[in-house]
């Protein structure tokens, strides 16, 4: 299996130009956002319940809603090795379903 980024196939239309500073500047609270509200919960949670470092990834993107297509593809893995992710952080977290993970980590995000 050949694994590859996914790629975005159109780029739409050209954005409008604009400065350096002001792109940087908004790239970077994108990113502070998205850290805050994805990140920071999730390492949380790995740190909580002593994941290992690929657990986590899985975590992040099981809660950004992704399916397992998607995080394989993304992670770089097989349908089974990503079950077997899955099985154990399940088993580490005491959840029985997806939502039961989604909840945890929204537990940790308010209570950051």
């Amino acid at each position: 299996m050949r694994c590859e980024r996914p790629r975005f196939a159109g780029r739409g239309k050209p954005r409008r130009r604009v400065s350096a500073r002001a792109d940087a500047s908004r790239s970077e609270s994108e990113a502070d956002i998205d850290r805050r509200y994805w990140v920071e919960p999730c390492d949380a949670v790995a740190d909580m319940y002593r994941l290992t470092a690929r657990e986590r990834e899985v975590l992040e993107l099981m809660a950004r809603g992704r399916d397992m297509p998607y995080m394989g593809e993304t992670l770089c893995i097989s349908r089974n090795t990503l079950k077997m992710h899955i099985r154990h952080m399940y088993t580490k977290l005491d959840a029985h379903s997806r939502q039961d993970v989604i909840s945890i980590v929204e537990e940790a995000r308010q209570l950051s």
